[in-house]
């Protein structure tokens, strides 16, 4: 321990010798807080009962890291002295105690969205492939309602609360009409009721009415946790806010370590307004900052600081790097996302080469564009891992319409494959024509008393899927993309950033295509590329992730890929707020790098680059040529 303290700095060791009372620490990037966390822990536990010092983590795996720091730094026997865990571990408990030990039954993810995918159904809302709702819109709802739950809109019972949520989720995209926002919670409140089953959303509300219902559990519950410590503070919720403010008092000794510039969970119900709420709360709390910076070097800290200053009403903080070294900053543009995913290959490899530490890592905005590029790092031979459950490009729809087109012409007979193609693009095909045809292609040409104009779309698809069988995959997938307009469809749903993420994914296909002999090697060729994919895992080169899932990890490089408008601020980022946690998010992303920090884009760069004064100013770059994309030969 004393070591450890004579490595810290002064305003480092002003947080591991708090004692008592409130006290908010404002940690930036690399600034050793969970070091300083774990040594305060260490030091407490010496002197309270066991279980007197509850350290919230955010994540079960931030939970095993603090203990087994603890339990390095002092013994796995001072460890064990620590709560150290989630605010929804401690609501489980709480909630299991008031029920006299009956552990609540929790409404899980799959289960979640079960129900949810049949009030859609059942409602006619949300987007449809076939006769289905996608899986887009469900997972949309869920969030939405999630927010709604975190932020105490569903307690309110306001629909003009619970509508402003579903504006700000934007559901409208997936086809579920803002106004319908309040009866759907409220249907799926009624659900969990039925089943008599939480989510985990509703525990952290279930525990605070618990512990406000019982006084007598409440006081035993405030003299046993003698001290809190919040790890990730910026990250809280409401309810979280609200759970720590009834725990802590009434001796308040708290102490919260967070950073408002990381705040990139605001789909969750988080918010850096509780930093600045805990100085209200607490008026006589003092502040600390760490600002001193281990991680990164100098370069890549002062592009996150001008970056990050543009943000409005934010707490003023800036980082410093301790390192001598500056550091290298690249930004760099290609005229389209092939040639950006590989340029990035090349970079990856040549940083491995010159001596950087694996692995490095490619930061994305999106899962898509992660699959993409992690798929083309795997192709290029390197080691990949994967964080977010993202995977590789071909489990994404896109992928699979294709992969159906190809199984229907193979066999007219396979329903599946028609109900997913049938209305991508739009044909006009109902769910009751495809059960008259008894999913059957052939059936769907022969159905009678359809509208000529009907007839016509039911025949340019029959006469399309007729005119795939002779061709080889590669020709297939290229007649698919264009002579029946695929490639279309794609530009007509979303934005031009999302038709250039999927037409990559396409991309991604049709260059496995070339070298398959029919529709079955194909899929031995795509399997194969999954498990290229899957066999880095063990020992990666490179990690690729979403911004989001990259938070509070490090590198020794880090690529920002996909830097563009649309994507950095994200399209969905509709007022300043939001563009204000996009920012903050590209923070996140840049903060990541330790030695080297590269920034790409395709076509046009993002705005964030200029204001982190790495581009003079935005100068958009030829885009691909749409024949080129829509064929699948390289652009």
């Amino acid at each position: 321990m004393a070591a450890a303290d004579a490595a810290f700095t002064p305003a480092q060791r002003g947080v591991v010798a708090h004692e008592a009372g409130p006290l908010l620490v404002q940690a930036g990037p690399g600034s050793g807080k969970t070091a300083v966390l774990v040594a305060r822990a260490a030091r407490l536990a010496a002197t309270v009962p066991p279980g007197g010092l509850w350290y919230v983590t955010f994540t079960v795996a931030a939970r095993r890291e603090a203990a087994a720091r603890l339990a390095a730094l002092s013994g796995p026997e001072c460890a064990r002295r620590v709560r150290c865990g989630t605010f929804h571990a401690y609501a489980f408990g709480v909630v299991r105690a008031a029920a006299r030990g009956a552990a609540p039954e929790l409404l899980l993810e799959g289960d979640r969205l079960r129900v949810l995918r049949q009030l859609l159904f059942a409602r006619g809302a949300g987007r449809r492939r076939g006769d289905a709702v996608e899986e887009g819109a469900v997972e949309a709802l869920a969030a939405a309602i999630s927010l709604a739950i975190n932020t105490g809109a569903t307690r309110s019972g306001d629909a003009a609360d619970l509508r402003a949520v579903a504006a700000r989720a934007g559901l409208a995209a997936f086809g579920v009409d803002p106004e319908d926002f309040p009866q759907l919670c409220a249907l799926y409140a009624e659900a969990k009721a039925e089943a008599g089953r939480l989510d985990l959303d509703d525990l952290l509300w279930e525990a605070l009415g618990c512990l406000r219902a019982d006084p007598a559990r409440l006081a035993a519950e405030r003299a046993r946790i003698q001290h809190i410590q919040v790890d990730e503070f910026q990250d809280v919720n409401r309810p979280q806010w609200e759970l720590l403010r009834l725990l802590a008092a009434p001796a308040d000794n708290v102490l919260a370590v967070g950073d408002a510039d990381q705040a990139v969970y605001g789909f969750r119900g988080a918010s850096p307004r509780w930093m600045r709420a805990f100085t209200a709360a607490w008026p006589q709390a003092p502040v600390l900052a760490l600002r001193e910076n281990f991680r990164s070097r100098p370069l890549i800290v002062a592009a996150a600081n001008r970056l990050i200053a543009h943000n409005r009403g934010r707490i003023a903080f800036a980082g410093r790097s301790v390192a001598v070294e500056p550091g290298t900053v690249v930004a760099v543009g290609y005229s389209d996302a092939r040639a950006e995913a590989q340029a990035i290959c090349a970079k990856v490899r040549r940083a491995l080469d010159e001596g950087f530490t694996p692995p490095l890592a490619v930061l994305c905005r999106t899962r898509t564009e992660a699959a993409t590029i992690a798929h083309a790092l795997a192709e290029a031979g390197l080691a990949v891992a994967v964080r977010d459950d993202t995977g590789g490009p071909f489990r994404h729809w896109v992928a699979q319409d294709l992969l159906a087109y190809l199984r229907l012409a193979l066999d007219p007979a396979d329903a599946a494959a028609l109900r997913r193609v049938a209305n991508h693009p739009r044909r006009y095909i109902s769910a009751d024509m495809l059960a008259r045809a008894g999913g059957r292609l052939d059936g769907l040409a022969g159905l009678p008393d359809l509208p000529r104009w009907r007839q016509a779309y039911v025949r340019g698809l029959c006469d399309g899927i007729a005119a795939l069988r002779p061709l080889a995959p590669a020709g297939a997938l290229a007649a698919v993309r264009g002579q029946l307009g695929y490639d279309a469809f794609l530009e007509a749903r979303g934005s031009d950033v999302d038709a250039r993420e999927w037409a990559a994914v396409a991309d991604a296909l049709a260059a496995l295509a070339v070298e398959a002999r029919d529709y079955h090697h194909l899929v031995e060729r795509v399997r194969a590329a999954d498990r290229r994919l899957a066999a880095g895992a063990a020992a990666p080169q490179v990690v690729v992730s979403t911004c989001h899932a990259a938070k509070g990890l490090e590198f020794d490089a880090v690529f920002v890929a996909g830097c563009v408008p649309g994507r950095m601020p994200h399209r969905s980022a509709a007022d300043a707020p939001a563009v204000e946690e996009e920012r903050r998010l590209c923070y996140v992303a840049f903060t990541r790098a330790r030695r080297l920090l590269c920034v790409s884009w395709s076509a046009e760069p993002s705005p964030f680059l200029s204001e982190a004064g790495l581009v003079a100013r935005p100068v958009p770059l030829p885009a691909p040529e749409r024949r080129s994309r829509r064929s699948g030969a390289p652009a």
